[in-house]
């Protein structure tokens, strides 16, 4: 009877090592392949990082290059109209024209040294009105009090 008990418990035993080891075999093969599926991704954002530098790395390279041949065209085209043109305006015409932006706005150069100036209101109005940069433009007149709600 021991020999029976002794073979039943090491059959038990027997069987539930094989099945906890099945368990552990498929438990390793999943860890193993998302640790492979892991180094994959990180090598994949390592290459998107890689285009990514390279693409902007190119593009300051190309306007760089763009300020570069602008610059030299202006320098070519301030030359030129100094040596070709009896008009001393020539020069001071392409030297007005480069100080203006792509949208032909003026950018503002001042030789002054006050920078506490106020700007200059030139916004088209009629003369008895007060402008946009008046302070009292838009308030309220003083005859009309705001009126409270209960």
């Amino acid at each position: 009877m021991e020999v029976l008990i002794a073979l039943v418990a090491l059959s038990v035993g027997g069987l539930a090592g094989f099945f906890a080891g099945r368990g552990w075999s498929v438990r390793h093969d999943k860890t193993a392949a998302l640790s492979r599926q892991l180094d994959e991704t990180h090598a994949e954002y390592a290459h998107y990082q890689d285009q990514v530098d390279r693409h902007f790395h190119k593009t300051a390279e190309l306007i760089n290059n763009l300020t570069h041949t602008y610059s030299d065209m202006h320098q070519h085209l301030s030359d030129g109209a100094q040596r070709l043109s009896k008009r001393t305006l020539a020069k001071t015409s392409i030297d007005q024209n480069f100080l203006h932006n792509s949208s032909q706005a003026p950018i503002l150069v001042s030789n002054s040294t006050n920078a506490t100036e106020p700007p200059k209101d030139y916004a088209p109005k009629p003369a008895d009105e007060p402008g946009a940069l008046d302070e009292s433009y838009g308030a309220p007149s003083p005859t009309h009090s705001p009126t409270k709600r209960h």
